[in-house]
């Protein structure tokens, strides 16, 4: 992915994270608080996933025309950075060695806590170009896809948030509940499968806060396989809600949209921990 689009991207991105909840605010004036909302979170949203589907297609672009090679990890250099608060933190960056077809060498920096897992010496998959043999990249998720990952996630989520206002917003008032009668054989039943996923989706809750605080090894595995248990909760509570006969479809949407959130989170966090 070309530095140029990363640059534009971060700049629209955080254009739209300026701009979405401005314009969002002065369209509550005319549709209301919903729909306000759903107006702000769908421009940083359809703004973050255009970026993605960009850089993607960039991305997707530039490695048609690139070599693989395997390189060998040299050592790792230490990032420092604060946030707002002041709080520093540090990762290990990776300096990476590679010879080239026509017998260069060169050496490069991956992303700061890729390639975790490597020891000096161990070996590293790389793309280059021929043409600037100087210019390679780790083949890893992180390095290749992360940022496009990154942009996609933080345009997902406002983008569903946007589309669920939109759907549900402004109707003034709650559907009215419809008559209760007494329930046949077939509404018993579907009452009691809805049962036993609501204590199955409990279960595999627990599990997942339980996989992760007890769980040892990399973190990033731990937090992508709870994060994907707690997607699978809220799949099972989708399904024994959508069992009842009178469904509330704004719990649906939510359990929706939670459950994409954690999937994805998790299988990006899976995927972050890989390693070539």
């Amino acid at each position: 992915m070309d530095e140029t689009v990363i640059e534009l991207g971060f700049l629209w991105f955080f254009g739209a994270l300026v701009v979405g909840p401005l314009l969002g605010w002065l369209a509550h004036f005319k549709w209301g608080f919903e729909r306000g909302v759903a107006v702000g979170c769908l421009l940083i949203g359809l703004t973050g996933s255009a970026v993605a589907a960009w850089g993607g297609w960039d991305r997707a672009q530039q490695l048609r025309g690139s070599l693989e090679v395997t390189g060998h990890l040299v050592y790792y250099v230490e990032e420092r950075s604060k946030d707002a608060d002041g709080n520093a933190t540090t990762s290990r960056a990776p300096r990476v060695a590679y010879r080239t077809a026509d017998g260069r060498e060169y050496v490069i920096k991956g992303l700061g806590g890729s390639q975790a897992d490597k020891a000096p010496g161990d070996p590293v998959g790389l793309r280059y170009w021929p043409a600037a043999p100087e210019r390679a990249i780790i083949a890893d998720f992180q390095n290749l896809w992360g940022v496009i990952l990154a942009f996609g996630l933080f345009g997902a989520f406002p983008l569903l948030f946007g589309l669920f206002f939109l759907a549900f917003g402004g109707s003034g008032h709650a559907l009215a509940p419809a008559p209760q009668s007494p329930p046949t054989p077939g509404q018993e039943g579907r009452r009691r499968w809805a049962g036993y996923l609501v204590v199955v989706g409990n279960l595999t809750l627990v599990a997942a806060f339980g996989f992760m605080a007890f769980s040892g090894g990399d973190a990033l595995a731990s937090t992508g396989s709870g994060f994907c248990l707690i997607a699978l909760a809220c799949l099972i509570y989708l399904l024994a809600e959508a069992l009842q006969e009178h469904r509330d479809w704004q719990r649906l949407a939510i359990l929706f949209i939670v459950g994409a959130g954690f999937g994805a989170f998790g299988v990006g966090s899976l995927l972050l921990g890989q390693s070539v």
